[in-house]
């Protein structure tokens, strides 16, 4: 969660409110869509979280500068 509003949000921390929304809605796994920074946020929670994420569509994550 996000106690400084100057701080970046980072796709972990966002992985992580998405984690609590989730929890609180009651359904694991989940079928999840992210289109551009949510496509990241959503392979962050993947990442993080594995078992929690069923099906991922994930649209046009920015991830370009991550590639060689």
């Amino acid at each position: 969660m996000v106690s400084d509003r100057d701080q970046d949000a980072e796709p972990d921390m966002l992985a992580d409110n998405v984690r609590r929304v989730l929890d609180a809605a009651g359904g694991w796994p989940a079928d999840v869509s992210g289109g551009n920074g949510g496509a990241v946020t959503e392979l962050a929670h993947v990442a993080r979280h594995p078992g929690h994420i069923r099906t991922l569509v994930a649209h046009e994550p920015p991830v370009v500068p991550l590639l060689p």
